[in-house]
């Protein structure tokens, strides 16, 4: 009965020049007012039979029954709905979306120089100016440098601007303590063996270490450069290959002159002699180890395999 009584009344309302009810006319209909077609705007129940549910239904939706829409009236440009506003969901742009998500940056090249680097290098320097180091080892270092560059440009080329991954991922906590491990027994204690053979006079000692550490702080030195340089997973592996290869023999003369060492002639203590013994040993059993248990059976043949199958797709 309410909507009988709104209809009759907006029937009623006093009408302007136009003969539109100025009073019950939408805002949203001004914006395109014209007097010729105003009657286009303004729908009549009467075109409905005077069922007054049927037009308040099809004014709401703003479809008046074969009306002529605002596209062609007059070239006034697209067609506009004249109903009464609805609620539109906006679907929300996807690229604007994208565009605002926080994106990864691409992994790219280490910078010169690590901290590792630097400490091998500290060592390295230490080593050579104490005389220590045979002419043999300085041409070793100097020709794998030369030898990584070569084979870098003709045989193992990068095979993309940006750093390969790791091998075995960033986050593998056991490979974190077998590199650690290999840490303290190859650099950290038999630095500590050279300090102290210094003090207590032990010159043959440190002669027969200082070769193997020189070797692995140049192997940590050039390992740091082949990742921040445009290096290939084959030069990668290849460091660690050519080093502990040749950390071998210096392993075992250390361990002979360990073995051949006689307490009387170093004036050391027993205790000192064991103890060199001992990390011989051990460093002759991890070194022997890391090279035909890992890095030729699994680092190595795991390495090609992605160098060469992500050079196949890029083909």
């Amino acid at each position: 009965m309410s909507s009988l009584i709104s209809i009759q009344n907006l029937l009623k309302t006093p009408k302007d020049s136009t003969g539109i009810n100025s009073q019950s006319w939408n805002p949203r209909f001004s914006l395109f007012w014209d007097a010729d077609f105003a009657s286009l705007f303004r729908p009549n129940p009467l075109e409905f039979g005077g069922d007054i549910v049927s037009f308040l239904t099809i004014s709401k939706s703003g479809d008046f029954g074969g009306r002529k829409s605002l596209e062609n009236c007059r070239g006034v440009g697209p067609s506009i709905d004249i109903g009464l506003p609805k609620e539109q969901i906006q679907e929300p742009d996807i690229t604007k979306t994208a565009a605002l998500k926080p994106t990864k940056n691409p992994q790219t090249r280490r910078g010169f120089f690590s901290f590792q680097q630097l400490n091998a290098l500290a060592v390295i320097i230490v080593l050579s100016a104490s005389g220590m180091v045979s002419i043999e080892d300085f041409a070793f270092v100097i020709f794998s440098i030369i030898y990584m560059y070569f084979i870098s440009k003709t045989a193992f080329p990068a095979t993309s601007p940006l750093a390969d991954p790791p091998v075995f991922g960033e986050t593998n906590k056991i490979l974190s303590i077998y590199v650690f491990f290999g840490a303290v027994i190859g650099l950290f204690v038999p630095i500590a063996y050279i300090l102290e053979g210094i003090f207590e006079g032990d010159k043959e000692g440190i002669k027969a270490a200082a070769p193997h550490v020189f070797l692995l702080s140049s192997q940590v030195f050039m390992e740091g450069l082949s990742f921040s340089g445009n290096f290939s997973l084959p030069i990668r592996v290849f460091v660690p290959v050519f080093y502990n290869s040749r950390r071998i023999f210096t392993i075992v003369e250390w361990l002979r002159s360990e073995i051949y060492k006689v307490e009387a002639e170093y004036g050391g203590s027993s205790r000192r002699l064991y103890i060199g013994r001992a990390l011989a040993i051990a460093n002759m059993v991890f070194w022997c180890f890391n090279l035909f248990g890992f890095l030729l059976p699994v680092y190595l043949p795991k390495a090609f395999k992605i160098y060469y199958s992500s050079k196949k797709i890029k083909d």
